[in-house]
């Protein structure tokens, strides 16, 4: 289960796709010697399957392109109204 300092839910954010294809972009800072080993989402419709989770640089000015973003995981299922996790294979850190 989630601790019980489990982020609330503040809004909600839809994806609409363009030509097959809609991205999110997340910015999340590092301190020294930290690393992040998967996200924690929460999802409303677990028939949905998220085609990857990438990861890449991000800029003062935006994501890097997404073409640079490595894949972490595929095909990703969440719970149908309930907070989902991601873990990845090999925890990230920033490199920048």
């Amino acid at each position: 289960g989630l601790p019980e300092d489990a982020p609330q839910i503040d809004g909600v954010l839809g994806l609409e796709t363009e030509g097959g294809h809609g991205w999110l972009a997340i910015r999340v800072d590092f301190e020294d010697l930290y690393a992040m080993s998967g996200v924690l989402w929460y999802n409303n419709d677990e028939m949905v399957a998220f085609p990857s989770v990438r990861v890449g640089t991000g800029y003062d000015s935006g994501p890097d392109a997404i073409t640079t973003c490595i894949p972490m995981a595929q095909a990703v299922n969440g719970d149908s109204d309930g907070w989902s996790e991601c873990l990845f294979t090999e925890p990230v850190a920033a490199s920048l």
